[in-house]
C-alpha cells in the first residue's frame, strides 16, 4: 500500500509541475530600442523582430531578438522610412513589412513593402502593397504566401490582399552524373534530378511534398527522394525520381524545371536543359 501512495504522490508533484509550466506569463530582456508604441513584428526560423513605431519621434530601428540568450541585438534599419502602425509578416527564411502612417500635420499612409533578409542582413523593396496606403492592418502568412488585410487610410478599410514573393532560384541537375542529358519521352522509367546544396541554399530544407518537376513546372510529383552528396563537393544534396510519363516532356522539349518550397514556405525554382531521344 506504501508504494502504491509513493506512486500517487510522484505522480501528483509531477502533474503539479506540468502545469505551472503552461498557461503562464515569464518576463524577459526589455525591448532593446528605446521605449514605443506602434511598432510591428515577426519571426524567422527562431528568432523574433521588432522594429518602427513612434515615441515622439517616428522611428525605423530594428531589432533582433534570440530567446535562446534573452538578447537584443541591432540590426540594418528598415528599409523604408520611418513610420508607425505597419504591418508585417514572414514567408520561410525572409520577413516583410510594409504599410504603415506618418503625420507631419497632414496623416500620410504608406503602401510600400520591403523584404528583410536576416542572413544578409539587409532590406530590399518589393512591389508596393496592393490596396490603399493604410495603417493599423494586420497581416498573417500561410505556406508560401503573405497576406494583408483591414485597416485605416482615412476611412475604416476592409480590403483584403494577397502576397506571392519572388521564388529562390536553387541549382537543380537533371540525370546528374550524365552529360549531356538524354531523355527518352517514351520511355516508362524514372528521371532522377538533384536539387543541390549551395554556399545560399541548403537542399535538405526543401519539402519534397511540394515539389513539382516538368516543362512547366508543374507537372510530376516525385515518386522517390533520398539525401546524399551528388555531386561530391561534400554537402548534402537532394535526389529526387519522377515517372517519365508524368512529367509531360515531349519530343523537341529542351529544358524543364523545379517549383516547390522548403519546410520553412520559401518558394523555390530551379531548370536544367536536356535533349530528347528515342523519337524517330
Amino acid at each position: 500500500m506504501k508504494m502504491k501512495i509513493c506512486a500517487f504522490v510522484i505522480l501528483l508533484a509531477a502533474g503539479v509541475t506540468s502545469s505551472r509550466a503552461q498557461d503562464t506569463w515569464i518576463q524577459k530582456a526589455d525591448f532593446g530600442g528605446t521605449p514605443r508604441y506602434g511598432a510591428v513584428g515577426f519571426s524567422i526560423g527562431a528568432k523574433g523582430y521588432i522594429g518602427t513605431g513612434y515615441n515622439g519621434t517616428y522611428l525605423k530601428d530594428f531589432w533582433e531578438y534570440d530567446p535562446a540568450t534573452d538578447a537584443w541585438t541591432q540590426k540594418a534599419n528598415f528599409g523604408g522610412t520611418a513610420r508607425d502602425w505597419a504591418t508585417g509578416f514572414s514567408i520561410g527564411s525572409k520577413g516583410y513589412i510594409g504599410t504603415g502612417h506618418f503625420y507631419d500635420g497632414n496623416d500620410h499612409y504608406y503602401k510600400d513593402f520591403c523584404e528583410y533578409d536576416a542572413a544578409s542582413n539587409t532590406w530590399t523593396q518589393k512591389a508596393d502593397f496592393g490596396g490603399t496606403g493604410k495603417a493599423e492592418a494586420v497581416g498573417f502568412s500561410m505556406g508560401s504566401k503573405g497576406y494583408i488585410g483591414t485597416g485605416f487610410d482615412g476611412s475604416y478599410t476592409n480590403d483584403f490582399w494577397e502576397y506571392t514573393p519572388e521564388e529562390t532560384s536553387i541549382a537543380i541537375d537533371i540525370k546528374p552524373g550524365t552529360f549531356p542529358n538524354s531523355i527518352n519521352p517514351r520511355s516508362k522509367g524514372v528521371i532522377p534530378v538533384a536539387i543541390l546544396t549551395t554556399d545560399t541554399f541548403d537542399a535538405t530544407a526543401v519539402d519534397q511534398t511540394t515539389v513539382r518537376f516538368g516543362p512547366n513546372a508543374t507537372e510530376a510529383a516525385p515518386v522517390q527522394s533520398a539525401l546524399e552528396d551528388v555531386d561530391g563537393d561534400g554537402d548534402t544534396d537532394m535526389i529526387l525520381h519522377f515517372k517519365t510519363q508524368d512529367t509531360g516532356i515531349v519530343c523537341g522539349d529542351t529544358s524543364a524545371s523545379i517549383t516547390g518550397e522548403t519546410f520553412g514556405g520559401q518558394a523555390i525554382e530551379g531548370s536544367d536543359s536536356f535533349k530528347t531521344v528515342g523519337c524517330k
